[in-house]
């Protein structure tokens, strides 16, 4: 089975970033291209950050679950 393409987010089209088991993560506040208002961005460790949110710019992200995302 082939793995879904990688896609593109803007990082100032997402949420205040919260922590859970799996790590930090954001959600998107509105449809984006073929993603939905409110899917889940799971960050990498050196995602860059500002006052509590994804800094703005384009970030690739690979779907890893219904409607869950990770920057890659």
């Amino acid at each position: 089975m082939m793995k879904p393409k990688p896609k593109m987010i803007a990082g100032e089209d997402t949420g205040l970033i919260k922590k859970a088991k799996f790590g930090r993560y954001a959600t998107l506040q509105h449809p984006y291209k073929d993603m939905e208002a409110g899917d889940t961005i799971v960050l990498k460790k050196n995602t860059p950050t500002k006052d509590g949110y994804i800094q703005g710019g384009d970030y690739k992200v690979q779907q890893i679950g219904k409607n869950k995302y990770k920057i890659k």
